[in-house]
């Protein structure tokens, strides 16, 4: 269907996330690949948007054979996060894409992509909570965007668990709990749903790291017990 477009169309991608879903694991990718490769390395909007779901809907179907495929989709979704210019609405979508591929495809994913991962979400964890002067659509994105990062924080946790790399993910441990600091008080009681994926994200890193004492102490802080009251 692309080749006869001769190029990558919003109604192919339509199409072929539809077989993804009807076909399961049974689906072949070795060429479509490709096609998910030029919709995310477009600017079009809608066809890098439709790309990042199919890339999550392979990563819960194929689950670790999608590590055989990282190489050709983490650097494209990597591209899309640190490029200013490409429009927010697909910053989401590129983070969803790649929690899916970090939860699913294994040890292939936190060996190689993980430390650049860890970067991407650090920055945008800090420009989520960059809100004094920002216009309300701004305001409304940054929210959306925090609850999104919280979200693959959480994944990320999971996967490391998994993977049983916790020496990898413990220098990140000290900006991530200022990230949840500031979103709990940015949200305050605008967002019960932030504060329950907060209150989940501590709880999760609590269990990976029952004897680290930075973990009990940061854990156990006034805000988060506010929060819990709140909800």
């Amino acid at each position: 269907m692309f080749k006869q477009a001769e190029k990558v169309t919003e109604n192919g991608l339509i199409a072929f996330q539809g077989l993804v879903v009807g076909l399961g694991d049974k689906i072949d990718i070795s060429e479509i690949g490709n096609y998910i490769m030029y919709a995310l390395q477009s600017k079009e909007i809608e066809c890098a948007r439709l790309a990042c779901g199919i890339i999550s809907d392979l990563s819960t179907t194929m689950e670790e054979r999608m590590g055989e495929y990282l190489d050709d989709f983490v650097p494209c979704l990597h591209e899309i996060l640190k490029d200013k210019q490409m429009h927010r609405s697909i910053k989401l979508p590129a983070f969803h894409a790649l929690g899916d591929l970090a939860m699913y495809s294994g040890n292939a994913f936190i060996q190689k992509y993980f430390d650049t991962t860890m970067t991407y979400l650090k920055d945008a964890s800090k420009m989520s909570v960059s809100v004094q002067g920002q216009s309300e659509d701004v305001l409304e994105f940054l929210s959306q965007l925090r609850e999104v990062i919280i979200d693959q924080y959480i994944i990320i946790v999971m996967a490391v668990g998994d993977q049983q790399c916790h020496d990898r993910f413990l220098p990140h441990l000290p900006e991530l709990f200022d990230f949840i600091e500031v979103t709990a008080r940015i949200e305050g009681s605008k967002n019960p749903n932030a504060l329950k994926l907060l209150i989940g994200l501590i709880g999760d890193i609590a269990t990976q790291f029952p004897q680290n004492a930075g973990v009990k102490q940061k854990s156990t802080m006034a805000y988060i017990e506010e929060a819990i009251v709140f909800l």
